[in-house]
């Protein structure tokens, strides 16, 4: 992925079965999302573009057919409204701004019943950067980009390389966290005199689990239940107590939440049952959500359900299940807590090809979940052209698993999907 990758503090449940991972990326502090009057909601309330350049944003909601009702200095950007990518929520548009001169306006967008608009400050400077600050956890990266002024450009002040480094390529550039602090980096263009940029850096430490949390299931694979404080480490992977549970969100106003209950067992030193939910969710409120896969075309709703029993971590010969059918309940579903029940089908994944082996059908039942959630605040950042980042980060985290899940269907008919 060219920019955050989804689940950046999260523990993964990968095609080699149980494998403990994070990705590289953490989400900077640089955009913010929002919402409008009467349902429109913007991913970003402000926006800085270069000059004679383009950069956007996205709003959904009201009824459709958007239209700009208002620009406090019309001469600073031209506006543009396309229709947002495929699988962008419905009733939502990518609105570009172009930089025609230095400064700062005020975008008023307002649906053709105009019941509802939003507003989205724009400012237009000779040279800007996709991130104006970033907030990393140490061991991981962020990836951003310069634009406008005269290239190539230069890292003309470089960070405290005891918080973070900073390496440019072109006009891309990866930030990636040291240790905990604060610093900053300036990136300069060919002009003379120079244009910069300089964008701060906060290194803060991850947060840890403090409460235990539960999980138990009954399957045709086998039972679990959990009771005990998450200790899993997200770079050695390997958790440090015999057993625990709970879960990660990221919480976004735009687009919803995307989360992970995960809750784990030590059988031997080296071997653990494992239970991994995956799941979106468009608000932070009870409710359920389905387990079949297709629910997360254009409504970010559904989840999938992963487990397997004495298997190793990071082994690639292990006997992993995962769900085709069924749903999670959340009875409380907050920022700090997760609790609810969680019942369905499932079958074997391969080892070998990832997908899902006809006649290994079982039913898991009896699901019941109460974890602590940890929550990394996710904001979109600009975007460019028209990529939708939260959409096409949901979209490559959970391919391979709603691919799986749906070859998985043909079990009910006997049919192999199997190439």
């Amino acid at each position: 992925m060219k920019h955050n990758a989804m689940l950046r503090s999260a523990l993964l449940f990968l095609t080699s079965f149980i494998l403990f991972t994070c990705n590289e990326s953490t989400t900077s502090s640089s955009a913010t999302t929002g919402t409008g009057i009467q349902g429109l909601k913007v991913s970003q309330n402000s926006v800085s573009v270069a000059l004679n350049s383009s950069q956007g944003v996205q709003v959904k909601g009201g009824t459709g057919s958007y239209a700009v009702k208002s620009m406090t200095d019309s001469g600073i950007v031209q506006v543009s409204i396309y229709p947002s990518s495929s699988g962008s929520p419905q009733n939502s548009v990518y609105v570009s701004f172009s930089g025609l001169k230095e400064g700062t306006t005020t975008v008023t967008i307002q649906d053709s019943a105009k019941s509802g608009e939003v507003d989205i400050l724009v400012v237009v400077k000779i040279m800007v950067a996709s991130q104006m600050s970033f907030s990393l956890k140490p061991g991981r990266s962020d990836y951003g980009y310069v634009s406008g002024g005269t290239s190539p450009y230069t890292i003309s002040q470089p960070a405290n390389a005891a918080i973070a480094t900073v390496t440019l390529s072109s006009s891309s550039f990866t930030v990636k966290g040291i240790a905990q602090g604060s610093t900053s980096f300036t990136i300069s263009d060919a002009s003379t005199p120079a244009h910069t940029v300089t964008i701060p850096i906060t290194v803060t430490l991850p947060e840890k689990f403090t409460t235990l949390g539960k999980l138990s299931m009954n399957s045709g694979a086998g039972n679990i239940n959990v009771e005990g404080v998450f200790t899993g480490d997200n770079h050695d992977a390997v958790p440090t107590n015999d057993a625990g549970a709970g879960g990660f969100l990221m919480r976004n106003s735009f687009e919803g939440n995307f989360g992970q209950i995960i809750a784990y067992r030590r059988i031997t030193p080296t071997l653990f049952d494992l239970v991994v939910m995956i799941f979106s969710k468009s608000s932070l409120t009870a409710g359920t959500i389905s387990l079949d896969t297709a629910q997360f075309n254009n409504t970010f709703e559904g989840g999938i359900v992963a487990f397997g029993f004495n298997a190793e971590i990071f082994g690639r010969s292990n006997t992993a299940y995962v769900s085709y059918s069924g749903d999670i309940t959340f009875s409380v579903f907050n920022d700090k807590k997760a609790e609810g029940s969680f019942k369905g089908s499932a079958a074997q994944q391969s080892n070998s090809t990832g997908e899902m082996i006809p006649g290994t059908g079982i039913t898991f039942s009896g699901g019941s979940f109460s974890v602590p959630l940890i929550v990394e605040e996710f904001a979109i950042e600009p975007i460019e052209g028209k990529d939708h980042l939260f959409f096409d980060q949901i979209e490559k985290t959970m391919k391979p698993f709603i691919d799986r899940a749906k070859k998985q269907l043909e079990l009910k008919r006997g049919v192999s999907k199997r190439k």
